[in-house]
């Protein structure tokens, strides 16, 4: 079996070495010990909810629900994580360091890309909102913990008003993390074996740090796969491919299962030649 790695997930673990690496003279001053309860409620607005992108009122009081051009508003995720911001609206990723600031004023201080090639709405839209939120200039959260809304205001007033749902953080609190290696084939394809296979994975560093399988070994008690779908939270594998996925496990009798699995890196992809 061969396998082809995609230069997306290459590209994009480099871009999050990139984004962790920012030069000092570019990151936050740390906050004082006594300071950090304070610090981290200004945050919990802003962290405990994913948003996504409802509108645009230009500085001209227009408001129309799809960028200058013609990209759906909602297909623009905007994320906050004490500290850094992310985007993605069907491409690239892209993330920065975000400092906020007395009177709901918030600072961009660095934002990174990944540089994969898009169709034309795709880029024109990603470049047209990185432009927005390198301009940020105060933002207001109504709703928390309810039905959260973000307002985000440029320096020219420009308007994005957002609808958030929820972290599973907010939701369940604290989750574990660990890896996993998922294959799906397809029917055609599975012959005696299961369409979906997965197991846990444990880092097997190397000193190159070249993100190969061979730096992966199966987890004590789980070298044998399982043959269930893990129903991983807004993810969907494609057929003929081998994942390695981070997850987050949420426990809480809250939820229907009593578990939740949530994507939270894709490490690297794989076609699976047959």
């Amino acid at each position: 079996m061969k396998l082809f790695f995609l230069n997306r997930f290459f590209v994009l673990v480099i871009a999050s070495l990139l984004l962790a690496c920012s030069s000092s003279k570019n990151v936050a001053e740390p906050i004082p010990e006594n300071d950090k309860t304070e610090a981290q409620n200004a945050w919990y607005p802003l962290v405990h909810a994913h948003w996504t992108l409802k509108n645009i009122t230009d500085e001209n009081n227009v408001t129309s629900h799809t960028l200058k051009s013609g990209l759906p508003a909602n297909k623009v995720k905007l994320t906050f994580n004490k500290g850094r911001v992310g985007f993605h609206s069907g491409c690239n990723d892209h993330g920065g360091s975000v400092k906020l600031l007395p009177n709901n004023k918030l600072q961009i201080i660095e934002l990174l890309g990944t540089q994969m090639g898009c169709e034309k709405i795709l880029q024109d839209g990603e470049i047209e909102f990185s432009r927005y939120i390198s301009q940020l200039n105060t933002y207001n959260v109504d709703g928390i913990n309810n039905k959260p809304i973000l307002k985000l205001t440029t320096k020219n007033n420009t308007v994005l008003m957002f609808d958030g749902e929820l972290t599973p953080e907010t939701k369940y609190g604290h989750s574990k993390k660990f890896t996993i290696e998922l294959i799906k084939r397809s029917k055609s394809n599975c012959l005696n074996r299961p369409c979906i296979q997965w197991r846990k994975l444990k880092r097997n560093k190397k000193p190159d740090n070249s993100f190969y399988e061979e730096q992966w070994d199966a987890v004590r008690g789980n070298h044998f796969w399982n043959n269930n779908d893990p129903q991983i939270k807004d993810f969907k594998a494609e057929e003929n491919r081998k994942y390695i996925l981070q997850i987050k496990e949420f426990a809480s009798s809250k939820l229907p299962a009593g578990v939740l699995w949530v994507k939270e890196a894709g490490i690297y992809s794989a076609r699976l030649e047959p």
